[in-house]
């Protein structure tokens, strides 16, 4: 939704190729936030769950698939005319 706000909002500003981009801009944006959201709850549910103990050697291959998981899903939705 903010992707298309953007979206709507640039091309009204500065013309339909502005836009686009801006949609793209704000989209990779809000998803790196969502992913960063995300490995902040999963690092705090593991904290809570091992007690403190080899949270870096779990938490960080966590966070990698969830980076490659966001690029895969949104070259998809890039590929669909997303």
């Amino acid at each position: 939704m903010l992707r298309f706000l953007g979206e709507h909002y640039g091309t009204l500003a500065l013309g339909p190729d502005f836009g686009h981009a801006f949609g793209v801009i704000i989209g990779l944006v809000v998803g790196l936030l969502l992913l960063s959201a995300v490995n902040t709850a999963v690092k705090g549910a593991l904290a809570a769950s091992l007690g403190g103990k080899a949270l870096r050697a779990v938490v960080v291959p966590i966070f990698i698939l969830l980076v490659v998981l966001t690029l895969v899903m949104f070259v998809v939705a890039l590929s669909l005319g997303g």
